[in-house]
């Protein structure tokens, strides 16, 4: 896994950090480009999400943030911030939306 994210944010993130910076845009492809390979909703249940861990949640953190922090941050206020309370306090019709 820390492989694999590794060098997804090597490869695809790590080039364009500064162009992003100094445009003062956010990311976005990019950020949908990590959520399809695993980066996003990782800490949840399979039967609601992609049924990893928090040990995984973190490597793909740290190894996001390595490249490129706000990217790391992003996905860590996606999972924690947000995510994490609809899972645990959000009704069933909200888990499904």
């Amino acid at each position: 896994m820390r492989r694999s994210v590794r060098a997804f944010a090597e490869s695809e993130i790590g080039p364009h950090v500064m162009k992003y910076d100094e445009a003062q845009e956010f990311p976005h492809a990019l950020v949908k480009k990590a959520a399809a390979r695993v980066t996003t909703a990782s800490c949840f249940p399979r039967s609601w999400a992609r049924g990893l861990g928090y040990v995984e949640y973190v490597i793909v953190v740290e190894e996001l943030s390595r490249v490129d922090g706000s990217i790391g941050i992003s996905v860590a206020a996606h999972n924690s911030l947000c995510t994490n309370h609809v899972f645990a306090c959000g009704s069933d019709a909200q888990r499904k939306a």
